[in-house]
């Protein structure tokens, strides 16, 4: 189930995930993200390989993903995007 069942059915993914280069630490990002309420710039393009629309992403809310490093476990809070094209949503990742 590499590709998940939709790949497996020939159709395409309704959310694709943006992993985008962070070189600060876990704590950083964290700092980041409350001090300025996001830490990456919205991508220029829609990364669906059936849409990729340009100028088209908007912010959609965020969510928490866990971080578990040797030191602690850290809630690191995700922007998501909506592409106003194609209605799909994605996730900025970090690194």
């Amino acid at each position: 189930m590499a590709g998940g069942p939709d790949h497996e059915r020939g159709v395409s993914p309704k959310r694709v995930v943006i992993v985008l280069e962070y070189t600060g630490s876990v704590k950083d990002y964290i700092a980041a993200s409350q001090d300025h309420g996001s830490v990456f710039s919205v991508p220029e393009q829609c990364p669906h390989p059936d849409c990729r629309a340009a100028g088209c992403l908007i912010r959609w809310g965020t969510y928490t993903r866990t971080a578990i490093t040797g030191e602690a476990d850290y809630r690191l809070p995700i922007q998501r995007v909506r592409c106003k094209a194609c209605g799909r949503t994605h996730s900025l990742l970090p690194d």
